[in-house]
């Protein structure tokens, strides 16, 4: 099941990523947007993040151990690596209040174990004893295991602030399939952009949700603008995450 799916149903910093295809051109050249699809990530791993820390979130809005088990079974495949922290810029983009209060949102989880034992209170606060026998035998199993660091997606937990877009340079190769994935707390819509060096909107997810999925090939290595927009009145705290 496909993170954009997930979308119907609610639901880096500057990352170097992935060989080098061509030189850069002049300014004012197309967007830096190949018509031929590049090299695949394997499974599309970013997506499946994405997915997951959706499905997490959705599981624990409807108390749903199910859905908390199924984030942590795709996880557990997956090696994640939380990018190191970076400085990001912000801007306004409209004059909206910022009076309006919320209570504060759990940091999106991308930890499978953690997951789990999240999934094993609430089974056992549903009161639900076949599913609590089957998620404290997975528990015990120890299933998500130890996943290395290295190879797969990267992410990044942060906060943009309401009415204001956070924006990070990040370099993609040509040739070589670039995505981004963001997942957000639930409370607001955001809206995913991503502009080349000369400007130019390359991709772009603007649904009615506070989840969004990209992929791009690029037809030369350079450096995106990534931006990610709140269009509601107070922040939303997500999860910005890049192959």
């Amino acid at each position: 099941m496909k993170f954009a799916r997930l979308i119907a149903l609610s639901a880096l910093t500057a990352l170097p990523v992935l060989a080098v295809a061509g030189d850069a051109p002049a300014a004012g050249s197309a967007p830096n947007h190949s018509a031929k699809a590049g090299t695949e990530a394997k499974d599309s791993q970013v997506e499946d993040v994405g997915l997951a820390t959706a499905l997490a979130a959705w599981g624990r809005d409807h108390k749903s151990p199910e859905a908390l088990i199924a984030a942590s079974q795709i996880l557990s495949g997956i090696p994640t690596e939380a990018a190191a922290a970076s400085v990001k810029t912000t801007r306004t983009d409209a004059v909206i209040s910022t009076s309006v209060k919320k209570e504060e949102s759990p940091a999106p989880v991308l930890d499978p174990t953690a997951l789990l034992k999240e999934a094993q209170a609430a089974a056992a606060k549903k009161g639900d004893k076949a599913l609590s026998k089957y998620v404290d035998a997975l528990v015990k199993a120890g299933v998500t295991g130890a996943r290395g660091a290295s190879g797969g997606p990267k992410y990044q937990v942060t906060q943009v602030s309401a009415g204001s877009t956070d924006q990070y340079n990040v370099e993609f190769r040509g040739g070589e399939s670039a995505e981004i994935a963001v997942s957000g707390d639930g409370d607001t819509d955001l809206d995913l952009w991503v502009y080349d060096e000369f400007n130019n909107l390359v991709a772009s997810d603007a649904g009615s949700t506070d989840t969004a999925y990209v992929s791009w090939t690029p037809r030369w290595t350079g450096t995106f603008r990534v931006e990610v927009q709140n269009r509601g009145a107070v922040y939303n705290q997500y999860v910005l995450i890049t192959n």
